[in-house]
C-alpha cells in the first residue's frame, strides 16, 4: 500500500521528467507507453495528451474519441481542426465522382461525441475550435457544468472556403451561459450570433472579435463588460462606425489595450478627434494588410489621430501594415504616403511611449529626427524609412542618445531598394528567433501550437476580408540545421560573408552596421523587414568587456521556422448531427436575443423617424423661403434640409476634442491643426 501511494504521488514528478525526455527523444513514446509499467504509461500519457489536436471527423480513430474516460481528463489544451484532405489520384473522368465521394465520406464529429469528450475534459484550460463547422449549439453550457478550469475559448475556423460556397457561421446561442473567462475569441458569427453575444455580454478579460455583423449596437452592449482589459476588433463589414468605437473606448473603464485589426467599417476622418482615452489605456494598435482588399475609406480615420485626447499617455502605439509576400499587388489604400506633419508633431510629444510601430506611412529623415528627439524612452521602434538603408546608418549621433532602444525595425520602399532580395523574405519584423515579435512578444500559446501570430496580428492580418487565420504548428529545426550553424551567416568582427548567395549590393558593409550598433547603448537587434527585407543584425553585448568588443552577427532573411498543418478539407456544407441545444436555458437565451433585437430595431426606427422629421423640416423651410418669408435655420439643420455632420476633412481641422484642453491633461489642438 505504501509503495502504491508513493507511486501515485510520484506521477507529477515523473510527468515533469518525461516532458523533458520526450522533447529530446520522441521515439521513446511507444516504449514508455507499453513496456515500462503503469506509472510510466500514465506519466507519458499526461505529456502526450496535455495538448491534443482532435480532427473533426466522425470516422477518425484516436484514443480520445475511442476512450474519452481514460484520456480526456489528461487534456489541458484541446484544438479541434478540420481533418487532413485525403490526397487521391484522379483523372478528368473521375473528378466529379471523387468529389461526391469525399463529400459523403467526410462527416464532422456528431454533437453527441463532442459532448461526450468535453464532459470528461475535467482539467481542460483552453479550447481552440478551428474546424470550419461550428461547435454544437449548447457547448457553453458544457463549459459551465463540466470544465471548471476553462480559461480560454476560441472559435476561429482556419479553412478557407471555396468562392462558390459561403462559410458556415455560428449562431452561438449558448453564449448566454458562458462562464467567466480570461480570453474569448469569436469569428464567423452569424447575425443571430452577434445578437446572442450582445444580449449577454461575456465576462472576460481579453475579448477578440472578427465577424461581419459587428456593429455599433453590439459594441455598446460590450462596453458594459466590467472586467475587460483588452479588446481586439476586426470586421470586413461596414456596420461599425465612430459611435461603436467610441462606446468601447469610453465605456470600458478597465480597458488597457485596444486593437483595431483589419477593421473596414464606416469610420470617419474625424473619429479620433471625438474620442477621449480612459486613463487606464496604455496600448493602441491599428493594423491593416498591405494587399487588402480595402474600402476606399478604410484608412481615413488615421488622419484624426493627432487630435486624440490621451495619445501622449500611451506607452505603446502601433500603426502598422502587414506584408503578404514579395510579390502581389499593393492595395491603393495601403500605398505608403509621407507621414503627415501633424502626426509627426503629435508623436514627438509622446515622451512616455516605449514601443512605437509606425510603418503605415513613409518617414523622411527630417521627420525621423524630430520623432527620435522627442521620444527619448523608446525601447522598440518600427518605421518605413523613405531613404536608402545606408542613410539610416549615417544617423548614428541621432540614435546614440536613445539609452533604452533595444530593437529597431526598418522597412525600405522599393524605390530605394530596387534589386530583388536574394533569399526568402522575412515579411514582418520579429519572425526570426532573435527578434521581438512585432513588439508584442511571442504569439498566444496553445501548448506547442500557434494559431496565427501577433507577428501577423491577433486576427491574422495577412488574410483577405473573407480569409481566416492560418493554423501552424511549431516544428523546431534539427540541431544540425539551426540558424546558428547555417553556412550563410557571417559573424564577429570580420566583414566576411561565408556564402556568395547572400551577396547583395543593397546590403551595407558589416563594418558600417557594426559602427552604428556599437554607438547605440542597448541596441541588440537591427532588422530590415518588408518586401525589400534583407535580414537582421544582432549585437552580442553579453560577453563584451568594452564597446570595441561587441560582436555583430548578420542573419539573412529566412522563411518562418514552422510547418503548416496538412491542407484540410472544407467541410462547411456538411451538417453536424445532434448539434441542437434545447432545455430551459436555451429557451431563456432565445428570449433574451428576441428582447435585444426588439430593442435594437426600435432604436433604429426612432433614429430613422428623427431623420425624416429633420428632412421634412428642411423642406418646409425651403418652401417658406421661396414664398418670400425668411425663416431662421432649424437647430442642427443645414440649408439643404440635411442634418449637420461633423467636420471630416483634413483641411477643415478634423473637428475638436469634446473637452477643452487643459495643461498637463489635454493636447494642444491648435499647435497641430493643419
Amino acid at each position: 500500500m505504501a509503495a502504491r501511494d508513493a507511486l501515485a504521488h510520484s506521477e507529477p514528478i515523473l510527468t515533469q521528467i518525461l516532458t523533458s525526455v520526450l522533447a529530446q527523444s520522441p521515439s521513446l513514446q511507444q516504449a514508455l507507453l507499453t513496456e515500462c509499467g503503469r506509472s510510466f504509461h500514465n506519466a507519458t500519457a499526461n505529456v502526450l495528451f496535455k495538448t491534443f489536436i482532435l480532427p473533426d471527423d466522425d470516422q477518425a480513430l484516436n484514443p480520445v474519441v475511442q476512450n474519452p474516460a481514460r484520456y480526456a481528463p489528461r487534456i489541458r489544451t484541446l484544438v479541434v481542426v478540420d481533418p487532413p484532405r485525403r490526397h487521391e489520384e484522379s483523372t478528368l473522368f473521375e473528378l466529379e465522382g471523387t468529389e461526391e465521394e469525399q463529400e459523403q465520406g467526410a462527416r464532422p464529429l456528431s454533437g453527441r461525441r463532442v459532448t461526450n469528450i468535453l464532459e470528461r475534459c475535467e482539467n481542460l484550460q483552453e479550447l481552440v475550435w478551428a474546424s470550419s463547422i461550428p461547435p454544437p449549439d449548447g457547448i457553453c453550457e458544457i463549459f459551465t457544468t463540466h470544465t471548471p478550469h476553462l480559461k480560454r475559448f476560441s472559435f476561429a475556423p482556419t479553412s478557407i472556403p471555396p468562392d462558390t460556397i459561403p462559410a458556415l457561421k455560428w449562431d452561438a446561442l449558448s453564449l448566454a451561459v458562458l462562464p467567466p473567462l480570461a480570453y474569448l475569441h469569436l469569428a464567423r458569427l452569424s447575425q443571430a450570433g452577434a445578437s446572442a453575444l450582445a444580449s449577454h455580454p461575456p465576462d472576460v478579460q481579453h475579448l477578440e472579435l472578427d465577424f461581419v455583423w459587428l456593429d455599433d449596437w453590439v459594441c455598446e452592449r460590450l462596453a458594459r463588460i466590467p472586467r475587460v482589459k483588452r479588446i481586439t476588433l476586426g470586421t470586413g463589414g461596414t456596420k461599425l462606425t465612430d459611435r461603436g468605437v467610441g462606446a468601447l473606448v469610453e465605456g470600458c473603464e478597465a480597458l488597457e489595450v485596444l486593437e483595431l485589426v483589419e477593421v473596414q467599417g464606416r469610420l470617419s476622418k474625424s473619429l479620433w478627434s471625438n474620442v477621449e482615452l480612459s486613463p487606464t489605456l496604455h496600448t493602441l494598435k491599428i493594423a491593416l494588410s498591405e494587399s487588402g482588399p480595402h474600402h476606399s475609406w478604410t484608412a481615413d480615420h488615421l488622419l484624426s489621430l493627432p487630435l486624440l485626447v490621451g495619445l501622449d499617455q500611451l506607452t505603446r502605439i502601433s500603426i502598422t501594415r502587414t506584408y503578404n509576400g514579395q510579390g502581389g499587388q499593393i492595395d491603393d489604400v495601403a500605398i505608403a504616403k509621407l507621414v503627415p506633419k501633424d502626426m509627426v508633431d503629435a508623436l514627438r510629444e509622446c515622451n512616455k511611449v516605449q514601443h512605437l510601430e509606425c510603418d503605415w506611412w513613409a518617414w523622411g529623415v527630417d521627420d525621423l529626427k524630430d520623432l527620435v528627439e522627442g521620444c527619448v524612452n523608446l525601447q522598440t521602434l518600427r518605421i518605413t524609412l523613405n531613404a536608402p538603408f545606408a542613410r539610416l546608418l549615417s544617423l548614428t549621433s541621432l540614435f546614440a542618445h536613445l539609452a533604452h532602444l533595444t530593437h529597431l525595425y526598418v522597412s525600405i520602399p522599393l524605390a530605394h531598394a530596387p534589386s530583388t532580395p536574394p533569399s526568402p523574405l522575412l515579411q514582418t519584423p520579429g519572425m526570426s528567433p532573435l527578434g521581438l515579435v512585432n513588439g508584442y512578444g511571442i504569439g498566444v500559446g496553445v501548448g506547442g501550437i500557434m494559431i496565427g501570430s501577433p507577428t501577423s496580428s491577433p486576427l491574422s492580418l495577412t488574410r483577405s476580408l473573407k480569409s481566416p487565420a492560418k493554423l501552424v504548428i511549431s516544428v523546431p529545426l534539427p540541431e544540425s540545421e539551426s540558424l546558428a550553424a547555417s553556412p550563410v551567416v557571417g559573424a564577429g568582427n570580420t566583414n566576411e560573408v561565408l556564402d556568395s548567395t547572400v551577396l547583395d549590393t543593397v546590403i551595407p558593409p558589416l563594418r558600417d552596421v557594426r559602427k552604428f550598433m556599437r554607438r547605440c547603448p542597448k541596441l541588440v537587434l537591427l532588422e530590415w523587414f518588408g518586401r525589400t527585407g534583407r535580414g537582421s543584425w544582432v549585437a552580442h553585448r553579453e560577453d563584451a568587456k568594452s564597446v570595441a568588443g561587441i560582436k555583430v552577427e548578420y542573419q539573412p532573411s529566412c522563411v518562418d521556422e514552422c510547418s503548416t498543418w496538412p491542407v484540410s478539407s472544407f467541410l462547411g456544407v456538411v451538417p453536424r448531427e445532434d448539434a441542437e441545444w434545447s432545455g430551459p436555458e436555451a429557451d431563456a437565451a432565445a428570449e433574451a436575443v428576441r428582447e435585444y433585437e426588439a430593442e435594437r430595431d426600435g432604436e433604429i426606427e426612432r433614429e430613422k423617424e428623427a431623420k425624416r422629421k429633420v428632412t421634412a423640416a428642411g423642406r418646409k423651410r425651403g418652401a417658406t423661403v421661396s414664398s418670400g418669408v425668411v425663416v431662421p435655420d432649424a437647430c442642427g439643420v443645414t440649408s439643404n434640409g440635411k442634418p449637420k455632420r461633423r467636420q471630416s476633412s483634413a483641411s477643415e481641422g478634423l473637428g475638436k476634442p469634446k473637452v477643452p484642453a487643459s495643461p498637463g491633461s489635454r493636447r494642444n489642438v491648435a499647435r497641430r491643426s493643419p
